[in-house]
């Protein structure tokens, strides 16, 4: 049985526009053509054309689809590993861009026009820092320690490393020793909060690497080498003192 390029267009739910462009881009041609120069179809034509709009769906572009319509096709798993790895790296910015959309939410309910401008600059050059630094599979575990905090939880911690932070900042401005009570007890509330959020070893080491040497990231979280080796000490003897 053989077909029109209606009646193919009409059977596939394609367009006989499209099914000209797929034959100018050399991907599917007629098996011949009437005498009145009219293009026929095989049931042939018609699985090419299946596995044509099957590689669209999946996104690839009609030069890759080229390739892949030859003799030497590449093994099928091949192709889907190919399109498992895009949909990766294509989940991985869209947690990215959410995360953003997520802090800037946040800094819009709780600053004023005048200062939110230049605190989004700040977050979006933080966020562009972090996507430097951390390889593919270290931002998806920071998104997954993210998610698995409820959102309440998360402003929670927000607001008491906040505190913590102002407390060792104003210890370390008053020349406190970080042996002074007051100061271990910062340190054990730091402590403590490393505990709801573990990271693996690796991303934690990169983590505290990304505050000693990014001057954006220090900008953003007010952690300043100068800060968070005072904070290093007393965290320090708190864990020795156990």
């Amino acid at each position: 049985m053989d077909y029109t390029i209606g009646q193919l267009a009409k059977l596939t739910g394609t367009t006989v526009r499209a099914l000209h462009h797929y034959e100018k881009q050399g991907l599917l041609e007629p098996f011949g053509r009437t005498a009145a120069g009219y293009r026929r179809y095989s049931q042939r034509d018609v699985l090419a054309l299946h596995r044509i709009l099957a590689f669209r769906q999946m996104g690839i572009g009609l030069k890759e689809i080229a390739a892949y319509l030859g003799a030497h096709d590449p093994p099928l798993n091949e192709l889907l590993a190919k399109q498992a790895a895009k949909a990766r790296s294509d989940i991985a910015q869209l947690q990215s861009l959410l995360s953003k959309l997520e802090r800037l939410m946040l800094i819009s309910s709780t600053k004023e026009e005048s200062a939110l401008s230049t605190q989004l600059m700040d977050l979006m050059n933080t966020m562009q820092s972090l996507q430097q630094h951390y390889k593919s599979d270290e931002l998806t575990e920071l998104h997954a320690i993210r998610d698995s905090i409820t959102p309440e939880d998360q402003q929670e911690m927000r607001n008491t490393i906040r505190i913590l932070l102002e407390g060792f900042a104003a210890a370390q401005a008053r020349q406190t020793d970080p042996e002074d009570v007051q100061v271990k007890g910062l340190a054990r509330q730091w402590l403590a909060l490393g505990s709801l959020a573990p990271a693996s070893r690796q991303v934690t080491e990169k983590t505290r690497t990304l505050l000693d040497t990014n001057d954006k990231v220090q900008l953003a979280t007010g952690i300043t080498p100068n800060l968070k080796g005072y904070i290093d000490r007393a965290v320090s003897l708190v864990r020795g003192s156990k």
